[in-house]
């Protein structure tokens, strides 16, 4: 619409300029100064045709002074996305995003008051005529897969939108496999190890998943094994890798007694120092001769 508002005004600009280069200026009787003569008819004639091009100037200029009002009140129109969950509550992906950008980029942290003062337009998306659109991802939610119910456009076309969230329940795979086993398969940088699967399956979310066959490896010496996770009885809600984790056994050294008995053998030297107090009667019995 803009576009076509903006054409309109080019050609009615140019209308406009040889309107006026066509219109002879107003000669208020000067022409029988200079003895020009002109004819009724001649005289006629030309009033007929200075009034049409007057007639249009009014016109095209009334018709670009809306037109140019009208193009600037679309262009400072804004317009709203709006998003809603599945039971209809208004949520703001535009805000979240806005408050993760500033905490990622620039460290800004907001208190809950201050959160609580922003108003929803402020929490919304909000673009002018013509501005690109944020493609915000699909709503998310666990164990479902997630859709908008409408489809933007990637500009805005001068039009408010609310996208409603659909959920439909989804289908996840769930693996268990064999994990870095540090004595079969020694560290290499660079070098992948392919572990052996102990089993997979594709179900839906909740859906009961057997895993009664599946077992611990022999822990090899030194380790104690474990899964990463506890191995679920039904289907996460999103995919899911679960592995061998070996844990090395470190056990206690008994050092630390004998540093003790170091320290033990080390502390007799307080007596020493005890027997080296009796020094203060020699200085007792020197007094009697600084007495003669």
């Amino acid at each position: 619409m803009t576009v076509f508002i903006n054409i309109l005004l080019i050609l009615i600009s140019l209308v406009l300029i040889v309107v006026v280069l066509m219109q002879e200026g107003n000669k208020q009787g000067l022409g029988a100064i200079g003895g020009a003569a002109e004819t009724f008819l001649g005289k006629s004639k030309s009033k007929g045709v200075e009034g049409k091009l007057l007639l249009i100037t009014k016109v095209a200029a009334a018709a670009f002074v809306v037109l140019a009002i009208a193009t600037t009140w679309l262009s400072a129109r804004t317009f709203t996305v709006k998003y809603f969950d599945e039971n209809g509550e208004e949520i703001f992906p535009a805000f979240e995003n806005e408050l993760y950008v500033q905490q990622l980029l620039y460290g800004t942290t907001y208190t809950e008051e201050e959160l609580a003062e922003f108003t929803a337009d402020q929490k919304r998306a909000t673009y002018s005529k013509g501005d690109e659109i944020y493609d915000y991802s699909t709503p998310v939610k666990e164990g479902y897969v997630g859709r908008w119910d409408k489809e933007l456009p990637d500009i805005m076309d001068g039009k408010n939108y609310e996208l409603h969230a659909q959920y439909e329940i989804g289908q996840f795979t769930l693996t268990v496999q064999d994990g870095h086993n540090p004595v079969e398969e020694p560290a290499t940088e660079g070098e992948a190890h392919e572990h052996e699967t102990y089993f997979t399956a594709t179900a839906t979310y909740g859906e009961p998943v057997d895993l009664s066959s599946v077992q611990l490896p022999e822990a090899p010496e030194g380790y104690t094994v474990d899964w990463s996770e506890p191995l679920p009885e039904t289907m996460p809600g999103f995919d899911t890798t679960i592995t061998v984790v070996y844990t090395e056994i470190v056990e206690e050294t008994a050092d630390a007694t004998p540093a003790e008995a170091t320290e033990t053998e080390a502390s007799p030297v307080e007596p020493e120092a005890a027997e080296a107090s009796p020094v203060e009667p020699e200085t007792a019995e020197a007094s009697p001769a600084e007495a003669e």
